[in-house]
């Protein structure tokens, strides 16, 4: 329905400036011999100009004088009218993700190109300006972009650093899959209970959301690998167990700081804050859901016993360094 409220609001406008022209005649402030229904370009422009200085926005509705002038609607230069501005409200909501934003700017632009080639040439060009609302969709679009580039990057990275920091390849497949649950369960809550698009801060605070859902699962998954090097677990059950003891507290602990953090921000006023804190709460709670009831019960079900999926290339680094450094030194 934009097409249909951009053009009743343009004629509506058209009205309105010979309206509020003979009201300004009325009240004495205009010409009072001049017939609008007659008037030549030259009486009617000069009719404009002089509503122009005399009257202000909202006089007509018995509004006092506000410093606003209609020198922002109506533009001469050099005693030449060369711009009217209408102004008009869009179906547009504030803080609507892209596609919304793209949908009313396009049809914004296909109703501009369409009254374009219905005016006489002698009237200029018609263009638009949606303010920042317009100005900044490319940039919603590139951000946009931005997160799922940063996601395609990010996960590759997060499974390489759990591989490396567990030393097991099955613990670090679990635990990617719990992220990636954790990242899926957050941007899904975000859109269909909490009714966000994927606007500007959204995009910029996506992919904070995997540094917080690879923190507790690494920590879980390394203890469980550390149950079976170092205490010779052999086990799942036993490492699962060994797991929780030693570093379920420490990680509870954790998520009830954080938690505490986002709690605080919850009463913000900027818009920002209060979306990074209710994010930073959501996130806390699917990472604790995911680390507690996914990763580790899998691990304690299904996960590695004895040396099984092992990835160990540090340590087989500093076994062939202390012993390139035994060699060198002559002590066999």
């Amino acid at each position: 329905m934009l097409f249909f409220l951009v053009r009743n609001v343009v004629l509506r406008f058209t009205n309105s400036i010979i309206g509020l022209i003979y009201f300004t005649q009325a009240a004495g402030l205009g010409n009072a011999t001049l017939d609008l229904a007659t008037a030549t370009g030259e009486g009617f422009y000069g009719e404009i100009a002089l509503f122009r200085e005399t009257t202000y926005p909202g006089m007509m509705l018995g509004q006092e004088p506000d410093g606003k002038t209609w020198k922002d609607y109506i533009g001469f230069v050099d005693g030449c009218l060369r711009y009217v501005t209408v102004s008009t409200s869009l179906t547009m909501q504030q803080y609507r993700g892209i596609q919304e934003r793209r949908k009313v700017i396009n049809r914004v632009i296909k109703f501009v190109e369409a009254q374009q080639q219905s005016i006489p040439v002698e009237l200029g060009h018609l263009t638009y300006d949606g303010e920042h609302h317009f100005l900044w969709a490319d940039t919603f679009e590139t951000l946009r972009a931005s997160l799922f580039e940063g996601l395609a990057i990010c996960f590759p990275l997060a499974f390489v650093v759990l591989l490396f920091s567990t030393e097991n390849i099955l613990v670090a497949l679990y635990a990617i899959v719990g992220i990636a649950l954790i990242v899926a369960s957050v941007l899904g809550t975000i859109e269909y209970i909490y009714g966000w698009d994927l606007g500007i801060v959204e995009s910029l605070m996506g992919n904070f959301v995997v540094g917080f859902s690879v923190d507790y699962t690494i920590h879980l998954g390394h203890m469980f690998v550390v149950g079976g090097r170092e205490h010779d677990l052999q086990s799942s059950l036993d490492r699962f167990s060994f797991a929780i003891r030693k570093m379920g507290g420490t990680v509870v602990g954790g998520a009830i700081t954080t938690l505490g953090a986002g709690l605080f921000m919850l009463p913000c006023q900027l818009l920002i804050f209060y979306k990074l804190g209710l994010l930073m709460v959501t996130t806390i709670f699917f990472s604790l859901l995911y680390a507690f009831g996914f990763v580790m019960p899998l691990l304690a079900a299904a996960g590695p016993s004895g040396d099984r999926f092992a990835f160990r290339p540090l340590s087989a680094l500093k076994r062939m360094v202390f012993k390139a450094r035994r060699i060198m030194t002559g002590d066999q």
